[in-house]
């Protein structure tokens, strides 16, 4: 029989990976784990905690009797043995490293390793650190898209965190003294968006932001920033509106990616600044009642209603807040300016 191209062993070698990543998301044990190895391999596999044997495919290997990788954090190493066929050595040190890494996912059923790489992927580090990013596949980031969600629980984190492994024990998740972080994948952009939602409603949180949902580690610290701006708006409604995703924000999608947030609270004090002024000095729903107004497309009677105050009352604040103001709002472009202004108050708070 002719014997397997390096083509062939490559692709092998990749699916023996992908099974890894498989297995280590759904806590197999690092018996299996060597099996799917030895299996792709064509070759022995040893799986060492010190120099105590934990699994082996065949009779026990040591580091000198093969190719070596490290489970990190330097807790045992993974020896596979000389191949039966072909199989570079390159490919078999890729392979021992996946497979490395993927016993370290199967020695953590607490959660902590998720919870430290989640940490480092909000951070951002998996832009500039390629071991990060592999190791997250094996902690369950597959290279579908996942979303962030940032929860605000009214219990204690920690149950909250504790709450959100028994309904999705694939997702990684970290709690913080007043808040928890998971990100949840699916099949699509949308499904993992919709998932975090889901989770958000079972849990019944006091307010929730969802990022937009990526295929790759390195963007988790982007669907966390959206995640967070949108937390921030949801966190400023009151009522039903209290779990937000990031694509619900309309134009603030666009302020939020501004690369100077500074300038936008500027631009939003230089607008209505007064105005807000005038709010806390009085008690006056000045905010409120523009942003009824802009929703109902300038109509008093009907932001009166969704209000539920006189029309006169509406007529009697919205020239109070031409006057604080200066603006003119049956002007296209005043109009426009307290629109955006409005939309950074509410989205980024005061300068």
């Amino acid at each position: 029989m002719p014997e397997p191209s390096h083509d062939g062993c490559a692709r092998g070698v990749v699916a023996a990976c992908r099974r890894l990543s498989a297995a280590a998301a759904r806590g197999a044990g690092p018996a299996e784990l060597a099996g799917i190895l030895a299996a792709g391999v064509g070759a022995p596999v040893t799986v060492l905690a010190g120099t105590r044997v934990v699994a082996a495919t065949g009779p026990p290997l040591t580091p000198a009797d093969g190719v070596a990788a490290v489970v990190p954090p330097g807790a045992g190493q993974v020896v596979v043995g000389r191949p039966a066929g072909p199989v570079p050595a390159e490919l078999l040190c890729l392979a021992a490293e996946h497979a490395a890494l993927a016993c370290a996912a199967a020695r953590d059923p607490a959660g902590a390793a998720r919870r430290d790489l989640l940490e480092a992927l909000l951070l951002g580090r998996a832009h500039h650190d390629g071991e990060l990013a592999r190791w997250a596949a094996h902690l369950g980031h597959d290279g579908r898209p996942h979303a962030v969600a940032v929860l605000v629980p009214h219990r204690d984190p920690a149950a909250a965190e504790a709450e959100i492994r028994r309904h999705a024990p694939t997702a990684m998740v970290t709690a913080r003294p007043d808040e928890v972080v998971a990100v949840l994948g699916a099949d699509t952009p949308a499904a993992a968006v919709d998932r975090a939602v889901a989770l958000a409603d079972q849990l019944g949180v006091a307010a929730a932001g969802i990022g937009d949902a990526y295929c790759a580690a390195a963007d988790v610290a982007r669907s966390y920033g959206e995640a967070r701006r949108a937390l921030a708006v949801a966190r400023r409604r009151s009522g039903a509106e209290r779990v937000l995703t990031f694509r619900d924000l309309g134009v603030n999608r666009l302020l939020a990616r501004f690369p100077d947030l500074a300038e936008l609270r500027s631009f939003g004090e230089e607008v209505i600044g007064r105005l807000l002024d005038e709010e806390a000095a009085t008690g006056m729903p000045y905010l409120a009642t523009l942003t009824a107004y802009f929703q109902v497309n300038g109509s008093p009677s009907q932001a009166a209603r969704r209000l539920h105050v006189h029309p006169n009352t509406i007529a009697y604040r919205m020239r109070r807040i031409e006057e604080l103001t200066g603006l003119r709002l049956g002007e296209q472009r005043d109009r426009l300016m307290a629109e955006v202004a409005v939309e950074i108050v509410a989205g980024m708070g005061r300068a």
